[in-house]
């Protein structure tokens, strides 16, 4: 049986870009100098670790 499979989009979606501060219960790391901060939310490791037990994850 294949399972259903779900093309997840990072950058914009889990990563919010363009406010001077990241979002509640957002961290920020600055990867690259000059470039925008990557933000991440632990929570979104949460949601797509239980999802992977029902989908593929691309």
């Amino acid at each position: 049986m294949t399972r259903p499979l779900l093309l997840l989009d990072i950058d914009g979606v889990l990563n919010p870009y363009g406010s001077p501060q990241p979002p509640a219960g957002y961290t920020e790391h600055r990867l690259f100098p000059g470039e925008e901060p990557v933000r991440v939310n632990p929570v979104h490791g949460t949601w797509i670790t239980e999802a992977s037990a029902v989908l593929d994850i691309a």
